[in-house]
């Protein structure tokens, strides 16, 4: 087995990973459902460029180290972006109390009223 193929199923390993956690955070409601579907959409994009063969070409011209390297500095940097997003689902729950993940109620002076969020 090549050293490409590896690295191709590397990146396929962490698109489904990004997509995996991301699902599973929504689902134990501590992601909010937009970010939750943005990291999906990205998550299926690092799959793509790991399973389709033109957007991985590049890999053939790449060191083992450099791509060792990328990996593992591709990998860090989603994942501080990803906690990051944790933190501003977690803030926004906070400032709203009654967020289940889905639904904000938003108490002004006069009105109160539900504003929907991607259910």
């Amino acid at each position: 087995m090549e050293i490409t193929t590896l690295m191709r199923c590397a990146v396929v390993g962490v698109g489904l990973i990004l997509a995996g956690s991301s699902v599973w955070f929504y689902a134990k409601k501590k992601m909010i459902s937009d970010l939750a579907a943005a990291w999906c959409l990205l998550g299926a994009d690092v799959m793509a460029v790991g399973a389709i063969p033109p957007f991985s070409r590049w890999l053939n011209l790449i060191s083992v180290w450099t791509g060792i390297a990328l990996l593992g500095v591709g990998a860090a940097a989603l994942l501080g972006a990803f906690r990051i997003c944790l933190m501003i689902s977690r803030s926004t729950s906070l400032k709203y109390p009654s967020c289940r993940c889905g639904t904000r109620t938003m108490i002004t002076p006069k009105f109160r009223f539900v504003v929907l969020v991607g259910t």
